[in-house]
C-alpha cells in the first residue's frame, strides 16, 4: 500500500479561505492520505534582499489560523508539516498532538537552529522525512545518522525529488529508488515536481509507485480559484483523482498472483505439447527423440505432465500413431520383473548354483537378495526344459518366486517365453550366479531407465557381479525379429551395445561409492571360499546384506578380497570369443538397394525373359516404394533403363538415382563428354540432380586423363548437380589405387558368399575407415548362386560343387539358399547398401521377404569362397 501526501505548498498566496475551499475539494480522501503545510516566517527564512522575501512577508499564516486549519484538516487526513525555521517549529509545537510527521528540505538539513529546536520537541512517535537532493550515499548516511541521534524520531523516510519550478523529467530522481532501497531499510518517499500539465505529472508519480516507492508527495492546487505561486508543478483534483485512479489500478496489479487463471488458460490452449513423430508400440518407454512439440487442436499431456508420467514407471498401454499426442490414458504402470537366469551345467564349478553360501544354496542366496528389490512385480527363477535343470525347482527360496522353463541354449527366447505370458514390460536380467546384485543400484539404474526413455540400461563401474542391467521387452522382441535363433544370447548384453544405433542405450555412471574392482561373480572354486567368508562375517555381525555393508567389509580386510582377485571373466579376456561376439550380435545396417540393368538389357546368366517390360518396371517400383527401398542403381550403359525410370517415377523425391557414365578414356574433350552424359542422364530421368555419379569402369580413373575426369565430377557437386562422387570397382586392388588419388563418397564393390576377396584383403575396412559409402552388387552372381546346379552351363561346372555346399549349409540352418546368400551379405558390417537386380515383381516380392527375416546364423562363411577369379568375375566366363 502506498502512502500518499497532498502537499499544499504556497499555492494558497497567503488566503485562508483558498486552503478551506482547497480542503473540501481534497477532503474524500481520507484513509491513507496526508496532507502537508509549510507553515513559516518571512523574517526567519530569509533576509530583507532576498528576491522572495516580499512574496514570503505577502503569504505569511498567522499561528491562530494555522491552528484553525490544522483542525479542519485532520478530520479526513493525517498532517505534515515542511520545517524551515523556528516558527515553523512552535506551530508544530502548538499542535504537537495532531501531527503526524514533519519534512525536512535538503536546504534545512544543516540548519543547526531549527534542528536543536527539533532537538528539544519529543518527537519520538512522529516520523521525519528528509529530501536528500543533491546528497550522495554516504552523505545520506551521515544525515539519517544525525536526525537519529538529534531527535529520535519514530522513524525516518528518505525522501528524493526536488523543486525546478517545474522540474524536468530527467532530473525526477526516479533512477535513485531502486539504488536508495539497497542501500537502506527506510522507506522512500518520492516528491513530484513536473510539470502540473503534462501527462508525466500523472504517469511519472505512478510509476515511481511501481517500482519502490512507499510515499508519494504530489503537489496539487485549487481547480478554479487563482493559484499565485507554486503553481508549475501542481495539479487539480480532476488530475490527482485520475493519478489516484490509475494508482490505485497499477498497484492492484502487483497483488495478482504469480499465474492467474486467464494465464492458465492461455498456456493451456495454446502450449506446444509433446507429438509422436512415428509409430510407437505398447510397451515403448517415450523418449524426446520420439517427439516433436507442436500447438494441438485436441487435448494432450504437456511435456511436465508427459515427464511425471514416465518418472512414475509408466510404459505405453497400446500402439500410438505418428501425430498423436499422448494422453494419461495411453500408460500403464509398467510390469517389471526381476528375471535370474540359471542352469546347472557349469563346467568350471560343476552344479555352482546348488553349491552352498553360508546357509543357502548359490541360487538361493540370490534369489533372497534380488527380492529385496522395490518396484519389482515378478521375480523368476528362469532355467531349460533340459532334465538336468528339473532340481533347480527345489531352490526357489520363496513359493512367490516364479519357477519358469524355456529354450536351454537361447536365453533371449526363455526370457520372451515367460514376459509374454505375464505380459511384462521391462525386464531386469540377473545371473544366477551373482549373489550381491544391490535393490540400492537398481533403483538407481531404474530412475535413469525411465527419465531417459531406454531401451537397455546398465551401470558402469560396478563391481564384477553387482552391477544390473535393465531391457524393454519389445526392445528384447526387436532382438529376437533379428535372430530368431541367438546362439549367444547367454551373452545378451552384446546385443545391445553392439548396436547402439538401433537402441536407446542408457550407460549410467554409478556414483564412486558403488564402484570397486572386486569380484562377486561365482565361477570358480576361490569365488566360493570368498563368499562363504563374506557370509561368515555377516551372520556373526547379525548383519543384513546391502552392498555398502559388503563394501564396508572388503575394504576394510583386503585380504579377503584378494582370494579371488586374479581371476578373470571368460568374455572379458577370450579374444576369440570377443571376435565371434562382435560379429555375431550385430544387427546389419545394410539397406536393399535396386539394381535396374533387367529393365534395359537382357542381362544375367539365369535370365530366362530378357529385358523386363515397362508395365513390370511400375510394379516393381511401387512396391519398392511400398517397402521403403529408396536406392536405384541404373547407368548410361543399361540400355533404356534410365528412360524407364524416368517415365515411372520422375521427380519422386522417395528414390534416390545412382547413375554411372563410360567410354571416358581416348574422348577428345573429356569435361564435354561427361556434361553431356550427364544431361543426357538427367533428361531420361526427369530430373535436375542426382545422388550419386560414379565412372563405371576405375580404369577412367586411373589412367592418364582420370584427374581431368574427377575434377569435371568435383565441379558438379560444387554447383549440386550432384551429391557424391563414386566409382564401380572389379578388382580389389583398384580401391587402394584410387583412394591413393582421390576423394570418393561412394565406391561400388562386387561381394558375395563365393567372392570374398574384399573381405580377406581388409578393403572394407579401409574403405570404412577413410568413411567411404559402400554399395554390395553382384550378390547372387548374376543369379548363379542360387541355380539347381543341373542347369548350370558346363562351362562353369567347376562352380557346382560350392553351390551344392551352400545348399547343404542352407538346409542345415533350415535357411533357403536366397536366405543364406543374404545373410552373409547382411553379416558384413561395413556395407550400406546391398544392389540386387531382378526380372520380375515375384523375384523382388521373395528378396525383400528373405532380406528381412534373414538374421546371423551360426556360419562360417570362409569355407564357402572361391579363389578362382575366373568363376566369380562374370567378364571372365567366357573363358572358362
Amino acid at each position: 500500500m502506498v502512502y500518499n501526501i497532498i502537499e499544499v505548498a504556497n499555492t494558497h498566496g497567503g488566503s485562508i479561505d483558498y486552503i478551506h475551499s482547497l480542503l473540501d475539494e481534497y477532503s474524500q480522501y481520507k484513509d491513507g492520505f496526508g496532507i502537508k503545510f509549510q507553515p513559516f516566517r518571512y523574517d526567519e527564512i530569509a533576509t530583507k534582499d532576498y528576491e522572495w522575501y516580499d512574496v514570503y512577508k505577502s503569504i505569511f499564516i498567522k499561528e491562530e489560523d494555522w491552528n484553525g486549519i490544522i483542525d479542519i484538516a485532520i478530520q479526513t487526513k493525517e498532517i505534515w508539516l515542511d520545517i524551515f525555521d523556528e516558527y515553523g517549529v512552535k506551530i508544530l509545537n502548538n499542535n504537537i498532538s495532531k501531527i503526524s510527521g514533519i519534512k525536512l528540505q535538503a536546504s534545512v538539513l544543516f540548519n543547526y537552529s531549527v534542528l536543536n529546536a527539533l532537538s528539544q520537541t519529543s518527537l519520538n512517535d512522529k516520523k521525519v522525512i528528509i529530501n536528500v537532493a543533491a546528497y550522495d550515499i554516504k552523505q545520506i548516511k551521515e544525515r539519517v545518522m544525525e536526525i537519529e541521534k538529534l531527535m529520535n524520531p519514530r522513524e525516518i523516510l528518505i525522501e528524493i525529488g526536488f523543486q525546478s519550478y517545474p522540474t524536468e523529467l530527467g532530473d525526477s530522481g526516479l533512477s535513485k529508488i531502486t539504488k536508495i532501497k539497497a542501500n537502506f531499510n527506510n522507506r522512500i518517499v518520492f516528491a513530484d515536481h513536473v510539470d502540473g500539465q503534462s501527462e508525466e505529472s500523472v504517469i511519472l508519480p505512478v510509476i515511481a509507485s511501481l517500482i519502490g516507492a512507499d510515499v508519494v508527495e504530489k503537489h496539487v492546487m485549487h481547480s478554479s480559484l487563482e493559484t499565485k505561486y507554486d503553481m508549475f508543478s501542481s495539479i487539480t483534483v480532476d488530475r490527482y483523482n485520475r493519478y489516484i485512479t490509475l494508482q490505485k489500478m497499477y498497484l492492484e496489479l502487483l497483488k495478482m498472483p504469480f499465474i492467474t487463471n486467464k494465464e492458465k488458460e492461455y498456456l493451456r490452449k495454446t502450449i506446444q505439447i509433446p507429438i509422436l513423430k512415428e509409430d510407437v508400440k505398447k510397451g515403448k518407454l517415450v523418449t524426446k527423440s520420439l517427439l516433436s512439440y507442436k500447438r494441438y487442436g485436441k487435448s494432450g499431456l504437456n511435456t511436465k505432465e508427459l515427464e511425471n508420467v514416465i518418472q512414475n514407471y509408466n510404459v505405453l498401454a497400446t500402439d500410438k500413431v505418428s501425430g498423436d499426442a499422448l494422453k494419461l490414458e495411453d500408460f500403464k504402470k509398467a510390469n517389471i520383473a526381476t528375471i535370474v537366469a540359471c542352469r546347472l551345467k557349469s563346467t568350471r564349478l560343476r552344479r555352482k548354483a546348488l553349491l552352498p553360501i553360508g546357509d543357502y544354496a548359490s541360487i538361493e542366496l540370490c534369489l533372497k537378495n534380488v527380492l529385496k528389490f522395490e518396484n519389482v512385480n515378478h521375480t523368476i527363477l528362469a532355467t531349460s526344459t533340459e532334465v538336468e535343470d528339473n532340481e533347480l525347482e527345489n531352490y526357489i527360496y520363496r513359493n512367490d518366486v516364479i519357477f519358469h522353463r524355456g529354450d536351454p541354449d537361447d536365453v533371449i527366447d526363455r526370457y520372451l517365453g515367460i514376459a509374454r505370458k505375464l505380459k511384462i514390460d521391462i525386464i531386469i536380467r540377473v545371473t544366477g550366479d551373482c549373489p550381491y546384485v544391490s535393490n540400492d543400484i537398481l533403483q538407481y539404474l531404474l530412475q535413469s531407465h525411465f527419465e531417459k526413455g531406454a531401451d537397455y540400461t546398465t551401470g558402469k563401474g560396478a563391481a564384477v557381479g553387482t552391477n544390473i542391467e535393465i531391457i524393454n521387452v519389445e526392445a528384447l522382441e526387436k532382438v529376437k525379429k533379428y535372430f530368431p535363433k541367438a546362439q549367444y544370447s547367454e551373452y545378451m548384453t552384446w546385443y545391445f551395445q553392439n548396436n547402439p544405433e538401433h537402441f536407446e542405450l542408457n550407460i549410467v555412471n554409478l556414483p564412486e561409492k558403488w564402484c570397486r574392482n572386486y569380484r562377486l561373480t561365482l565361477d570358480y572354486e576361490e569365488d566360493l571360499i570368498l563368499f562363504n567368508e563374506i557370509e561368515k562375517y555377516f551372520k556373526e555381525q547379525n548383519i543384513e546384506y546391502s552392498i555398502d555393508h559388503l563394501f564396508r567389509y572388503l575394504d576394510k580386510n583386503p585380504q579377503i578380497a584378494k582370494i579371488n582377485s586374479h581371476l578373470t571373466l571368460k568374455f572379458q579376456s577370450d579374444k576369440e570369443l570377443i571376435k565371434t561376439l562382435n560379429e555375431r550380435t550385430r544387427i546389419s545396417n545394410m539397406e536393399l538397394g535396386l539394381g535396374t540393368v533387367q529393365f534395359g538389357m537382357d542381362y544375367g546368366i539365369t535370365n530366362q525373359s530378357g529385358k523386363t517390360n515397362f508395365s513390370e518396371v511400375k510394379r516393381i517400383l511401387n512396391f519398392a516404394k511400398q517397402k521403403d527401398i529408396k536406392l536405384l542403381d541404373t547407368a548410361a550403359a543399361y540400355g533404356d533403363s534410365e528412360k524407364k525410370l524416368g517415365d515411372v517415377i520422375g521427380s519422386d523425391n522417395h528414390f534416390k538415382i545412382v547413375t554411372k557414365i563410360t567410354n571416358i578414356f581416348n574422348q577428345r574433350n573429356i569435361e564435354q563428354h561427361i556434361v553431356n552424359q550427364v544431361n543426357q542422364s538427367l533428361h531420361n530421368l526427369q530430373r535436375d540432380h542426382l545422388e550419386v555419379l560414379m565412372i563405371h569402369h576405375a580404369e577412367d580413373l586411373l589412367n592418364v586423363d582420370g584427374p581431368i575426369c574427377y575434377e569435371v565430377l568435383k565441379d558438379l557437386k560444387m554447383k549440386n548437380v550432384i551429391s557424391k562422387i563414386g566409382c564401380s570397382i572389379y578388382e580389389p586392388n583398384d580401391i587402394e589405387k584410387l583412394l591413393s588419388k582421390y576423394q570418393l563418397d561412394v565406391i561400388q564393390v562386387p561381394i558375395n558368399i563365393f567372392d570374398q576377396r574384399l573381405i580377406s584383403g581388409n578393403y572394407l575396412k579401409l574403405l570404412k575407415e577413410q568413411k567411404i559409402e559402400i554399395h554390395a552388387r553382384s550378390l547372387f552372381l548374376q543369379g548363379l548362386i542360387l541355380m539347381e546346379p543341373k542347369n548350370i552351363p558346363s562351362s562353369l561346372k567347376n562352380i557346382i560343387p560350392y553351390v551344392n555346399n551352400l545348399r547343404l549349409e542352407a538346409e542345415k540352418h533350415q535357411l533357403t539358399p536366397l536366405q543364406l546368400a543374404l545373410q552373409f551379405v547382411k553379416s558384413i558390417n561395413e556395407i550400406d547398401y546391398g544392389i540386387v537386380g531382378v526380372n520380375n515383381l515375384q523375384q523382388l516380392i521373395e528378396i525383400e521377404q528373405s532380406f528381412k527375416h534373414t538374421t546371423n546364423s551360426d556360419v562360417d562363411y570362409r569355407k564357402f569362397a572361391i579363389n578362382d577369379v575366373r568363376l566369380i568375375d562374370p567378364r571372365k566366363w567366357n573363358g572358362v
